[in-house]
């Protein structure tokens, strides 16, 4: 029997002896894999190691989603008020009616029951030629009532609900929310130069924005610490007696509110990394202010514009009159004229207590001037003029929903908390101490122990929205309809800071276009070494006769072959690896500085010396890869080889 050496030596021969054919043979071969270990090597450099290792510096390396819940949106399937519900909305909209009527005759107003009726009616017609299809009107009292209600029903199960969610997703921890929304107010911040953008003109609701950068704070985001940890600045000063509600803004916004212009889309990697430092370093000491109209003091405000504007003799007519709102103070209009008499200021009087007590309208003018400070950096909003690339990294890069973070722990602890809760509540609330009441807006950040349960938490949002008619009239996949039929949930969730779980449906497709591809690269690789290696084997003819005849077995020649087969395959494999890891190192070389310098801003990095990577080896994916292409050696010769294999080397030699 020949030794493996000697199997060695002789499919080396053979090498050497084909040179150009087997050249040939390998850079084409290669070429096709080294496009596949580019694919992966590239792939695992951007998806595995890069953004992973900027998520964990930045956003909440923790296992979480960001979840809300359906309180009363189940009260109204498909959006559509039901013949029993009409029932109850007609008389709750009766009583109300009676109501209006009975308070209007004891505060001696006017009352017209046909415009009450339209101006309180509680569904409406989706359609004209669908008149029983009813929709309901949201401002409507009766409907208030009625969602007020249920919401009620909803608040008494609401703690089984979650601990079912939790059970049901694995969860191992579940922190709450809330989201306080401007109530009957509007919000001016103060510039740069102590000015409020109070409207101008009548028709003007403010003044135009510079640009989108602009921040509002119409709406805050009350977050729990294991949210907000990963954007807080490190050693701020936030005390709780200086009575400055703690804040986080989007990097841009911060941008804007230090003065600072907007770079260009082409500024270099330098500029970008000098431009974050910067307002990293200035942004721990931003302060800002904010003022706070009620609707009373707003259409006053509009009032006196329009008396501004008015000729003398209009003027005259005018009994109560206003100055307009100073745009370096917030306060409000203060009466310039008032000629009206004891009966024109009780009607008045009791008009406005009259719209307080049906329609939620506040009675007395109001301002105030709420003093904010940045304590953390959230990544930035979308742009949307930004290139591919940033759009790519922004999306795959976290998520942090809400656009202004107050961190829950610290802003519980603010001396004049309760001053501030008022500019969020509505009017009708009196308990502002209870956070539950002052806003019926929540969201859940749930915590898992791996992406992958936080992937199957995510899955569900499907069961969710079928459950509440988003698929109706779609065709269900079976395995989905199962699986909803299970278990339907009262929460709608999505990713938060990292995006681990997100990233393991892309690594899959992945994998998958992998597979499909390779399998195809496979069969012309197979085909390709067939023909050079089945060449070789029929050139040779003769010469295993030979062998044959000094005595040589046929598990011999099969040996020397298959090693030639594998030593083919094996040049193919280094050199597809080695062409595709330069290739990659070269990508890298060009464009990881750019990465880097764009991740840092869209991450809203601390770490400077993080880097963005193009270059990343999955032992797993490359060694089936390279398997792969060993196997198709192997098969490669052993086609050709068994055909060969089987001839009369007598008749070899006399046909030779």
């Amino acid at each position: 029997m020949i030794s493996v050496k000697n199997s060695l030596t002789l499919a080396l021969t053979k090498l050497k002896a084909r040179k150009i054919r087997n050249i040939l043979t390998v850079v084409i071969a290669s070429l096709m894999f080294a496009v596949l270990f580019f694919a992966v090597i590239v792939f695992e450099g951007f998806f595995a190691v890069s953004l992973p290792r900027f998520a964990n510096e930045t956003l909440s390396s923790k296992n979480m989603t960001v979840a809300t819940m359906y309180d009363a949106i189940s009260l109204f399937k498909n959006g559509k008020v039901s013949n029993e519900q009409k029932v109850v909305l007609d008389r709750y909209w009766n009583e109300d009616i009676l109501a209006r009527q009975r308070r209007s005759k004891e505060l001696g107003l006017p009352f017209d029951e046909k415009a009450a009726r339209k101006e309180t009616q509680p569904y409406e017609a989706y359609e004209e030629d669908r008149p029983n299809e009813l929709w309901p009107v949201d401002s409507a009292p009766a409907v208030k009532r009625l969602v007020k209600e249920q919401v009620a029903v909803e608040q008494e199960t609401r703690e089984q609900k979650i601990k079912k969610y939790v059970k049901n997703t694995k969860a191992v921890k579940v922190s709450k929310g809330y989201q306080l929304r401007a109530q009957s107010r509007q919000v001016f911040l103060k510039n740069q130069n102590g000015e409020y953008a109070f409207p101008t003109n009548k028709k003007s609701e403010r003044k135009g924005r510079p640009d989108d950068r602009v921040p509002s704070v119409e709406s805050l985001l009350l977050v729990p610490q294991e949210a907000y940890q990963a954007f807080l600045f490190n050693n701020n000063d936030w005390k709780a007696e200086s009575k400055r509600v703690p804040i986080m803004l989007s990097i841009n916004k911060v941008e804007y509110m230090l003065g600072l212009p907007k770079l260009s889309q082409d500024a270099s990697p330098v500029e970008k990394s000098k431009r974050l430092q910067d307002i990293q370093k200035k942004s721990k000491d931003l302060i800002f202010s904010a003022c706070y109209l009620n609707s009373v003091a707003m259409n006053q405000h509009s009032d006196a514009l329009s008396y501004a504007k008015m000729t003398p003799v209009l003027q005259k007519d005018i009994k109560l009159a206003y100055a307009p709102i100073a745009s370096n103070n917030c306060s409000v209009p203060q009466i310039m004229k008032d000629t009206r008499d004891a009966e024109d200021r009780k009607m008045e009087n009791n008009s406005a207590l009259f719209e307080h007590e049906f329609n939620g309208l506040e009675i007395q003018p109001e301002a105030q001037e709420v003093t904010f400070q940045v304590v953390g950096m959230l990544p930035p909003d979308r742009d949307y003029s930004e290139g591919l690339v940033d759009s790519t990294l922004r999306m795959l890069a976290g998520s942090a929903d809400g656009e202004n973070y107050v961190p829950m722990d610290m802003f519980m602890k603010l001396e004049n908390r309760l001053d501030v809760q008022k500019m969020y509540a509505k009017p009708e609330v009196n308990n502002l101490e209870n956070i539950e009441e002052v806003t019926d807006s929540r969201v859940f950040f749930f915590e898992y122990k791996t992406p992958e349960l936080v992937k199957d938490a995510l899955d569900l949002n499907v069961c969710a929205n079928m459950h509440y008619g988003v698929f109706e009239g779609e065709k269900i996949p079976k395995e989905i309809e199962v699986r909803c039929k299970k278990y339907k949930p009262e929460f709608f969730a999505s990713s938060f800071g990292s995006r681990a779980a997100d990233l393991l449906s892309v690594k899959e497709t992945f994998r998958q276009i992998i597979l499909i591809v390779g399998a195809v690269f496979a069969a012309i690789a197979t085909i390709i070494m067939m023909g050079t290696i089945g060449r070789v084997i029929s050139d040779s003819r003769r010469e295993t006769a030979v062998f044959r005849a000094i005595g040589f077995k046929r598990f011999d020649i099969i040996k020397t072959y298959l090693t030639y087969g594998l030593i083919l395959a094996g040049v193919t494999a280094a050199v597809a690896f080695g062409l595709a890891l330069l290739v990659a190192n070269i990508l890298n070389t060009q464009f990881a500085p750019m990465l880097t310098a764009k991740a840092n801003w869209i991450y809203c990095v601390r770490n400077f010396d993080l880097k963005f990577t193009l270059i990343g080896l999955n032992g797993e994916l490359l060694g089936m890869i390279v398997l792969a292409i060993l196997v198709i050696g192997l098969v490669a010769t052993g086609l050709p080889l068994t055909r060969n294999i089987r001839r009369n080397p007598i008749r070899d030699m006399r046909d030779e």
